[in-house]
């Protein structure tokens, strides 16, 4: 027989008893430390919570994909149907990016329905590009002079987007491989 360890403590409010060979028997814990420390005694691999889950894309992720497909879609639609409301100076160029990040917002919506991740990596992988490009020129034309200041906000969204998504692209990167 293998090797036992047994833990017994006062904050519990049950024993934890397992071996190597079996894997957990019992537990009931509040600390998930104590969790993480039992998997790295028995040597066993960070995983998803649900087995059937693997190469599905995580509930995070498809969240921030829909709440960012909703956002470019009513950004796009702005610009593509009234310019003059963000106060843009040439009205036909604020159309065409308008039309642009509606193309974005259809491929996120695209990202969002599948459920397979290797079918929705590639799409993720364009928003985040899109999202770090269009962060770096809204804050270089901001700040050159060429986009007025009230572009501010739209500048900073995008570069919360471009973290988030990006953050998650390596995450389920990491737990699909």
């Amino acid at each position: 027989m293998g090797q036992s360890l047994r833990i017994e403590d006062h904050q519990f409010p049950k024993l934890i008893a397992f071996s190597r060979e079996r894997g957990i028997i019992s537990i009931d814990l509040m600390s998930t430390q104590l969790t993480v420390r039992l998997n790295a005694f028995l040597r066993i691999p960070p995983r998803r919570r649900y087995r059937e889950m693997k190469g599905q894309t995580s509930k995070g992720l498809r969240i921030a994909i829909l709440v960012y497909t909703i956002y470019s879609a009513v950004y796009g639609l702005v610009h593509v149907v009234s310019p003059e409301l963000v106060g843009a100076e040439d009205p036909a160029i604020e159309r065409v990016l308008g039309a642009a990040v509606l193309a974005f917002a259809f491929g996120a919506g695209l990202a969002y329905l599948e459920k397979s991740w290797v079918k929705a990596r590639i799409a993720v992988l364009v928003q985040v590009v899109w999202m770090i490009l269009y962060t770096i020129t809204m804050v270089w034309g901001i700040l050159v002079g060429g986009i007025a200041a009230a572009a501010w906000p739209p500048a900073i969204i995008g570069a919360v987007f471009a973290v988030l998504l990006a953050v998650l692209y390596i995450r389920e990167e990491r737990v699909n491989r």
